[in-house]
């Protein structure tokens, strides 16, 4: 064998072990993940070329290997036995240098993808924060009505649900940071970076809970004042119908009157409820969007104006009953009146004991029915205080002129009873008169009894028994038969 093909072997055994020493030395320097992400992706670039330049140094060896092949069928056996160790200490380097070039690319290979995978993620979070971030800076957008409103509460709480889920996408960024930090140490994954992301993600969590609590308290109120214009109307409905019924209703005015008056104190009792509506729909039309608060607000006015109609038509039918009452009360004054009228327009005149008689048991009939007549009074007055407002001042004024013919009625009845003390000193002349005849009768009846004590003692004699005239007197005396006395 020639000496050319031993130093061709020499020579491409030493460029393949130079390669392979360059490679190491390269790897070496490299073979580091700590740091900033642009210095790990320079590495990562580094060993990149020293993984793709393998097939060079392949090839290098290969050429190694060809030309020990030459040597090796030499027939020295030294030099057979030279090559040999030769090449078997540059297949382990090779192996060496390709499993170094492997393990190192690889290491920070895998650092860099998962240095990628977490940048991303946390982009896309961090994007996610800034989204929501900027949809709580906004003013919650009023809805036109409940429906509306449902369905936003229905998306906030889709959007809970998603703030929600992206805890575990957080928690997993978190531990994401503590490994590459570990492996890195680079401040942009220290935990403090970590912590203000969780206090920010845990701020915009808080403020869609918040925003969700609010629209759920505005759809809480638009229910319920919802439900309470519901019921009113309803009520309003009944309420009308009630009333038509009784004004239907055939029965005696103080009853109807009074069915009226009761019915009037429920009407006038669910104002309350009515003011209670309208507050609501105040706190409703301050949420709501402007074309909503007009529905609300003419909601409102008619529901007033439908209370108001309502509480007008008892008014007028408690104003016809009490005109009625009224009327009714003007006629029996009248009538009474005149009968008071005709007794003292014949008072000066001279009348005969029984027509003073009539006069006097009319008179009584008279003052006998006051009690009722004060009754009813005293009702139109209460009646006239209840629906004063009711009432016009014509009305008013009319109440105080009766109130002025009654005062003057009963005063005029108090002033008659003096012909009943005329009807008794007619009487009493009477009396004296039967007294003025009967009176000789009287002297002539006491005078004969005089006279009987006053014969006895005319009589003559002197004895005991003459003497004795309690014999003939009414007193109770002893019998004496014998002779006289001695």
């Amino acid at each position: 064998m020639s000496e050319q093909e031993q130093q061709t072997f020499i020579e491409r055994l030493e460029v393949a072990l130079s390669w392979m020493k360059a490679v190491k030395e390269s790897l070496k320097e490299n073979d580091n993940t700590q740091g900033p992400w642009d210095v790990l992706e320079a590495r990562l670039i580094e060993t990149e070329k020293i993984h793709q330049s393998q097939h060079s140094g392949r090839m290098k060896m290969d050429l190694a290997l060809v030309a020990a092949e030459h040597l090796l069928e030499s027939g020295d056996e030294q030099l057979r036995k030279h090559t040999f160790v030769k090449l078997k200490d540059l297949k382990s380097s090779w192996e060496e240098t390709c499993t170094y070039i492997v393990h190192c690319h690889s290491r920070i290979e895998w650092v860099w993808l998962h240095w990628s995978e977490y940048l991303k993620a946390h982009q896309e979070f961090v994007l996610w924060l800034t989204r929501h971030q900027l949809d709580l800076d906004l003013a919650v957008e009023w809805q036109l009505g409940l429906k509306e409103k449902l369905w936003q509460v229905s998306q906030q709480k889709v959007i809970v649900s998603d703030i929600h889920g992206q805890k575990a996408l957080l928690e997993r960024l978190l531990d994401e940071a503590a490994v590459l930090h570990n492996r890195t140490q680079d401040p942009s994954l220290e935990s403090q970076a970590g912590e203000k992301l969780l206090k920010t993600y845990s701020e915009i969590r808080d403020k869609v809970e918040e925003r969700l609590s609010l629209l759920e308290e505005i759809v809480e109120d638009h229910k319920t004042y919802q439900g309470r214009v519901q019921r009113f109307q309803s009520w309003l409905l009944s309420k009308t119908k009630e009333l038509t019924d009784l004004l239907e209703k055939k029965d005696m005015t103080e009853n109807k009157l009074l069915a009226l008056q009761i019915f009037d104190s429920i009407v006038r009792d669910e104002e309350k409820n009515l003011q209670h509506i309208e507050s609501l729909a105040e706190i409703v039309r301050a949420k709501t969007s402007l074309a909503g608060a007009d529905v609300v607000a003419n909601e409102a006015e008619e529901l007033k104006l439908g209370w108001q109609r309502l509480r007008q038509s008892v008014c007028e039918m408690e104003t016809g009953l009490h005109e009625s009452r009224k009327r009714k009360f003007e006629k029996w004054l009248c009538r009474e009146n005149k009968l008071l009228s005709a007794i003292l327009s014949n008072r000066g005149a001279t009348l005969k004991t029984k027509k003073l008689k009539i006069q006097q048991d009319t008179l009584s009939v008279l003052q006998s029915r006051v009690t009722w007549g004060q009754e009813q009074f005293q009702l139109l007055l209460q009646e006239n205080g209840i629906h004063e407002s009711c009432s016009a001042q014509e009305t008013n004024t009319s109440l105080e002129e009766m109130r002025y013919r009654w005062m003057l009625y009963k005063s005029k009845l108090k002033a008659a009873g003096d012909l009943g003390t005329l009807l008794s000193s007619k009487k009493l002349g009477l009396l004296q008169r039967v007294c003025r005849l009967a009176l000789p009768l009287w002297i002539l009846f006491l005078a004969l009894w005089i006279l009987a004590f006053i014969l006895p003692l005319m009589h003559e004699g002197n004895s005991c028994s003459i003497y004795n005239n309690f014999a003939r007197s009414f007193s109770i005396m002893l019998l004496y038969t014998g002779p006289p006395p001695t």
